[in-house]
């Protein structure tokens, strides 16, 4: 075969392959007239030649699924997948009344304890019976002084044991102080709860502690706050009068209340009249008896009196037979 020939036949091929679109010689980019990328809908789609592997398509493969038993994802990924559950605020637990300025309530004074003792003087107080005893009361200095107040004391009892710490504040210049105290209510509120007692415009607040058995509390006094006095008492009543008492039975349930009944006396009953027709008649009518009340307590049947015998006839004279008829 010719040279001639070998060309006209390998153009008569290239021909027949364009015609076909599979042309190995003309490249996409080549039949453009500007050289850009056919898109996917006007180009058809052509078979792979047998035994060639075809090339994967351009899409993003799918992401592996989650292990089994795995828990949910965390981070900001897992905030915006779900909001987290908004959690409740902590609250802080109230705290016992014990002592204030570096002093406890319950035990025993010492001039130890306190930086200087200023001052003591006998003072009396009552136990549970009603009698009063005979302690102490100490003017002090303490070792952990508060700058709201100016005046320290300290109670006890006979036996030294401390009930009652006290402060005090009293301006020389007189100019009121109610601004300080109202904080000073704010900071016992946060620390022991809401006051048990309050005045009406804050002359005065109550702090119970409900863990003692007895009273245990603070009162803060303000009634004098605006000529620049004011005063505070922890104390502890149950070193004193001790526990409250509390009625139970044997077995530790209270004692359940008693039911009295109040009765008054009782009348006697009233006769009523007889009726008319008995009194024309001239017979005396029985007053037909009227039934009394029944009491509480049934008594025993009482028989009625068995009726008098009949007095007998007197027995007729005897006649003499000697003696002549009387004259009709």
């Amino acid at each position: 075969m010719s040279r001639e020939e070998i060309t006209r036949t390998h153009l008569a091929l290239v021909v027949i392959l364009a015609a076909l679109g599979a042309s190995p010689v003309l490249s996409a980019a080549d039949a453009s007239p500007e050289g850009a990328k056919p898109t996917a809908e006007s180009r058809p789609p052509v078979d792979p030649a047998p035994g060639a592997q075809a090339a994967p398509a351009e899409a993003k493969s799918p992401e592996p699924a989650p292990p089994a038993g795995a828990g949910t994802p965390s981070g900001p990924a897992a905030v915006d997948a779900a909001p987290a559950q908004a959690q409740p605020a902590e609250t802080k637990p109230l705290e016992p009344v014990t002592g204030a300025f570096g002093m406890t309530l319950g035990t025993r004074f010492e001039p130890s304890l306190v930086e200087k003792v200023l001052s003591e003087k006998p003072k009396r107080y009552r136990v549970a019976d009603g009698s009063e005893r005979q302690g102490t009361l100490y003017r002090v200095e303490p070792k952990s002084p508060d700058p709201n107040f100016n005046s320290y004391t300290v109670a006890t009892t006979e036996d030294g044991i401390i009930y009652n710490i006290g402060g005090e504040f009293s301006a020389t210049d007189r100019i009121s102080k109610c601004g300080v105290t109202k904080k000073i209510a704010a900071a016992l509120t946060k620390k022991h709860g809401k006051p048990r007692g309050m005045g009406t415009i804050g002359e005065w607040y109550a702090y119970t502690d409900p863990t003692a058995a007895g009273y245990r509390g603070i009162r803060l006094y303000a009634t004098r706050c605006k000529r620049g006095i004011y005063s505070i008492s922890y104390e502890d009543a149950t070193l004193t009068r001790g526990p409250l008492p509390k009625p139970a039975t044997p077995d530790g349930e209270p004692a359940p209340r008693k039911r009295v009944t109040i009765t008054g006396p009782q009348r006697s009953p009233k006769l009523e009249p007889a009726p008319e027709s008995d009194q024309s008649s001239g017979v005396a009518a029985t007053p037909k008896p009227v039934a009394s009340p029944a009491p509480a307590a049934a008594p025993e049947s009482v028989k009625s009196p068995a009726p008098a015998p009949a007095p007998a006839p007197a027995p007729a004279p005897a006649t003499d037979p000697n003696q002549p008829p009387a004259a009709k």
